[in-house]
């Protein structure tokens, strides 16, 4: 049976474990983003702050992706704020 909105059905969008495992961590990605967004915005940073601290999180999330660089254990999302810290601390010294 097909959506109304002619979206293939969940079945056929995931084709294999890997594609299921990728759009799980995007949509957790996603909501650190969105979080993250939100906790700056109520600390009252300007918009221009919260937009270059999320580019921080895209560039973290983007070497995390490659493994090209040392990175602390586990999912970005996950780390403390100390360890992300130091990772976005690192990248600017690079």
């Amino acid at each position: 049976m097909e959506p109304c909105s002619g979206m293939p059905v969940e079945k056929q969008l995931a084709h294999s474990r890997s594609d299921e495992n990728f759009r799980k961590g995007a949509c957790h990605a996603a909501d650190w983003l969105l979080q993250a967004s939100r906790t700056q915005a109520a600390q009252g940073r300007t918009a221009k702050e919260v937009s270059e601290h999320l580019l921080e999180l895209v560039n973290v999330l983007a070497d995390w992706r490659a493994q090209m660089v040392p990175l602390p254990d586990g999912n970005p999302w996950d780390w403390s704020l100390k360890d992300l810290a130091s990772v976005i601390k690192g990248r600017h010294q690079n």
